[in-house]
């Protein structure tokens, strides 16, 4: 389906809500349409569908709508930016939170006590750490929850959703999501024993069927494309920021029609790169007048001059994050790791003030985490900053190789140790991959050599995610390998979609909850 509509959207949202049968579908995947289908932005990113067509933005519009219509159903939001989403017992209190605030007087009595037991005897550790709980601890928990839920059904609606959970930046989730599953047998995401669940899940790629996770699922899986930005929508934008005053006044509406079309085709409708397109028309670097003269090459060079007359350290925080980022398979960069590793080069960069949060708010296409500790890019902006910034600053790409060099002779503990604290494994596992990606750009031999080690080490110890994240490091550089490497790829990714297959054990039939 597609919505080129958004208030079409909403509209859809509540009906496919309401549509609370037994064999209706229960999961909404709302995805960035195909780029086959649509407009290709300024250097299209190999590999990586363009994408940022503002769906958490439409789903936190529509979420008003949805609390009118449905007043007092639990919400659960889980964004895979966050850290806290990436721990199952994280989500695990969020969702018995929202359960105990929408269904008082009940409250998850046995699985408090449970939890808090197996937390005090230290065979669980708290909520945020990142650790994976295993069989027996999960099935004493699920057990307490179930006996929990069992008592909170006579307080449930009699019709309409009891739950529903969005998981946004779904790709951020993948391919671990199962292990945020509590319940045996049971497939993410979870329905905690509740009857008339529902599920938005949110990312840039539609369901890939032959992935084990949605293998089989078509029937419970409606699936809603968003396209990008259409010529009529930029034009809005255009108004409401009132570039068309200030940049065309007196213009045809003929001319404003074929200025705005023109715009879409060289940002793809892309709002990120619309919005930086429309800071450069307020600023009147850019009229509306020269689009339809200005080729893809020249347009992006006005969009990174942005970038660039930025005052302070912005424009050099934005330019290292874009480099050293390891790609879109990556959730960001702790904010922490970004200022240490700049003040290393303190004496090459201009302005190593420190950069407020604020600072980074105001950049089209910047993403926070929800704790405010790590920072991504949207993937057509990094690519701008990388293609661009970097062709524009770093020709010879000396620059980035010091910063490539740097990574791969800087400590971790050295963090700790300012931290004044142990960082969890999972930020251990994130730098080990930040080094892999900088192997591969300095020395591309020694580079597959340790990323094989890593990978085939994952495989062994049965982590099918960790080998994952690794695979989609080593796929950037496919276009360097030799075919008998490449060979190599292939048999890496059918041996982590098998293990995914064995470690998730049977396929259940996702029955709905009686």
């Amino acid at each position: 389906m597609k919505y080129g509509d958004r208030q079409r959207f909403s509209a859809f949202l509540l009906s496919w809500l309401a549509q609370t049968q037994a064999k209706s579908p229960w999961l909404l995947w709302l995805h960035d349409d195909s780029p086959s289908t649509t407009l290709s932005p300024a250097f299209p990113v190999p590999g990586d569908p363009s994408g940022g067509f503002g769906k958490s933005r439409l789903l936190h519009r529509s979420l008003s709508l949805v609390r009118q219509r449905f007043p007092g159903l639990p919400i659960v939001w889980v964004d895979g930016l966050c850290t806290a989403a990436h721990d199952q017992l994280s989500l695990l209190e969020h969702v018995v939170e929202q359960l105990q605030a929408a269904y008082p007087p009940w409250q998850a009595q046995t699985f408090a006590m449970t939890r808090e037991t197996l937390q005090t005897t230290g065979q669980l550790s708290p909520s945020g750490r990142h650790s994976l709980i295993d069989l027996d601890r999960r099935e004493r928990l699920w057990a307490a929850l179930a006996r929990d839920i069992k008592a909170l059904r006579p307080h449930l609606p009699a019709e309409g959703p009891t739950l529903l959970l969005f998981f946004d930046h779904l790709e951020q989730l993948l391919p671990s999501a199962q292990e945020l599953v509590l319940a045996p047998d049971e497939r993410f995401p979870e329905r905690f024993g509740l009857p008339r669940v529902k599920a938005v899940l949110v990312s840039r790629r539609p369901p890939d069927w032959h992935q084990s996770l949605w293998k089989g699922r078509q029937s419970e899986i409606v699936t809603v494309a968003l396209p990008p930005w259409s010529a009529t929508e930029i034009r809005q934008l255009l108004a409401q920021e009132g570039v068309l005053q200030t940049s065309a006044t007196g213009t045809a509406p003929a001319q404003l029609t074929a200025a705005s079309e023109r715009l879409r085709e060289l940002t793809g409708g892309q709002p990120a790169l619309v919005q930086l397109a429309c800071k450069q028309l307020q600023r009147k670097q850019l009229r509306l007048e020269e689009l339809a003269r200005l080729d893809q090459r020249t347009f992006s060079e006005h969009l990174i001059a942005w970038f660039l007359m930025q005052e302070g350290p912005l424009p050099w925080w934005l330019l290292a994050l874009a480099y050293l980022l390891p790609g879109s398979s990556e959730p960001g960069l702790a904010l922490s790791w970004l200022a240490h590793l700049l003040n290393r080069f303190s004496t090459r960069l201009p302005g190593q003030e420190p950069l407020s949060k604020a600072q980074l708010l105001t950049v089209p296409g910047i993403r926070l985490s929800c704790d405010g500790k790590s920072v991504s890019l949207q993937e057509e902006i990094r690519h701008l900053l990388v293609q661009v910034g970097w062709r524009l600053l770093d020709p010879d790409g000396r620059f980035r190789r010091e910063l490539s060099r740097l990574v791969l002779t800087h400590s971790l503990t050295a963090l700790e140790l300012e931290a004044g604290q142990v960082l969890p494994e999972a930020d251990w596992q994130a730098w080990q991959r930040l080094q892999l990606l900088h192997h591969l750009i300095i020395d591309h031999q020694e580079g597959w050599r340790r990323g094989k080690l890593l990978l085939t080490r994952a495989l062994a110890q049965r982590l099918p995610a960790t080998a994952s994240r690794l695979l989609a490091i080593l796929q950037q550089f496919e276009g360097q390998l030799s075919p008998l490497k490449r060979r190599e790829l292939r048999v890496w990714e059918r041996q982590i979609q098998q293990l995914e297959i064995t470690e998730r054990g049977r396929e259940p039939e996702q029955a709905e909850p009686a």
